[in-house]
């Protein structure tokens, strides 16, 4: 009985010993498979690439690209997939991407970060720019192709600080036409004192009136501005200077525009005709004269050299400056040279750049055409101003901007947007 016994126990060890020694046929071993990623990129609408880290994948992307719909590529291992499938919203924020092999899986969290805003100059105008008269916006056509992505238009009702946060110029380019009236003479403004100066007028839309003060924190805030054509109201808008010294010089042609065989522009030089001095010494080698086209003027007073800006052909002749005599008049003696636009750049500490051609020839500069108001006080940032009638990118002739508006307003704008 006992030999029974103990050979039931042996039998029952052995069978034990055996089932813990051997693998059950019916479980099999899972293959671990690779489910990296070693290439993650975007292929549209744009093309980028992702720095990969881990599970964790960063994608540059251009500023302002719309991310809710994005076609994305990822190389991986040979039997493997990825989900979720194109298109792909990044619009939420970042997105998890599974990478499946077989029986494994991987995580990846994908970032998409927006790149800098490259915008440097802002254009504005009155409405949208298909819209705007063939003067502005055939200026404005040209400096989004030259500048691309570092120039952007804006209505004035979409204008905003935030808008044009990493904007450091704004162009604002508009020639006023106030139309005639019955006896063909311009409805505005009008020689209200019968001096023979036409008046400043409100020649501005009420729109960029309207802008004056967001205008106003740009240049405080050490940014530029470019005024060019009927808009140099503004300087005054702003605040930079006392409204009283605005422009109050109007000259316009009430009809279609005249045929002219001279070749208009600006005189610049601190040495030409009989008054020396009419502008800075250094004034010859100012840099928004650079690269641009010199020429040689006759008039009955002397000859000179100057800057054309409308060559022989039709123009238009639209411009609202400064006639510094008639500002000034009982505050200086209008016998000693330059006396009315020495004071005019004292009282708003600005710098004037040109006159009308043939302006310097006559003893002392009158008129202010191109004219640059620096920093001053809160204003830490430049306006420049050309209303100048000669600059015209709307040509009467159809032939488009002379070579020397375009350099001129390039090198503006390279100078203020960096």
């Amino acid at each position: 009985m006992k030999k029974l016994l103990f050979l039931t126990l042996f039998m029952a060890v052995g069978l034990l010993w055996t089932g813990c020694g051997e693998d059950d046929p019916a479980t099999p071993v899972q293959e671990t498979r690779d489910t990296s990623i070693s290439i993650f990129e975007i292929t549209a609408p744009f093309n980028a690439v992702g720095a990969i880290s881990g599970t964790n994948i960063a994608v540059p992307y251009p500023f302002g690209e719309d991310v809710t719909g994005v076609t994305v590529a990822a190389t991986l291992p040979a039997g493997a997939s990825i989900s979720p499938g194109n298109p792909v919203d990044f619009s939420g924020g970042p997105v998890t991407f599974t990478v499946t092999n077989g029986a494994s899986t991987s995580n990846y969290t994908v970032t998409l970060n927006e790149g800098e805003n490259p915008l440097r100059i802002a254009l504005v105008g009155d409405g949208p720019l298909e819209n705007l008269p063939a003067e502005s916006k055939i200026a404005y056509e040209w400096a989004l192709e030259e500048y691309k992505a570092e120039a952007s238009y804006f209505d004035f009702s979409d204008l905003s600080a935030d808008a044009i946060s990493t904007a450091n110029v704004i162009w604002y380019h508009y020639v006023s036409n106030p139309g005639v009236d019955a006896d063909g003479n311009p409805s505005a403004p009008q020689d209200t004192n019968g001096d023979g100066i036409w008046q400043a007028s409100e020649a501005l839309p009420a729109s960029a009136a309207g802008a004056a003060g967001l205008m106003e924190d740009f240049v405080k805030s050490g940014k530029n501005i470019l005024l060019s054509g009927s808009t140099s109201t503004l300087v005054g808008a702003m605040g930079r200077i006392e409204e009283r010294y605005n422009p109050n010089n109007w000259w316009f042609n009430p009809g279609d525009p005249v045929q002219n065989p001279d070749c208009w522009g600006i005189s610049f030089l601190p040495d030409t005709g009989p008054s020396v001095g009419d502008y800075p010494d250094d004034n010859g080698a100012y840099w928004l004269w650079s690269g641009l086209e010199r020429t040689a003027y006759s008039f009955n007073e002397g000859d000179l050299e100057g800057i054309c800006f409308s060559p022989a052909g039709q123009k238009k002749d639209r411009q609202n400056n400064w006639f510094f005599i008639p500002m000034f008049e009982g505050e200086v003696d209008p016998e000693v040279l330059n006396s009315s636009k020495n004071r005019f750049e004292e009282v708003t500490s600005s710098t004037v750049r040109a006159s009308t051609e043939w302006d310097a020839l006559v003893g002392g500069i009158e008129f202010g055409v191109i004219v640059e108001f620096g920093p001053t006080g809160d204003y830490t940032g430049t306006v420049l101003s050309v209303p100048v009638g000669a600059y015209e990118w709307d040509r009467a002739d159809g032939d488009g901007p002379i070579p020397n508006v375009v350099a001129a307003t390039q090198n503006a704008l390279d100078r203020f947007k960096n």
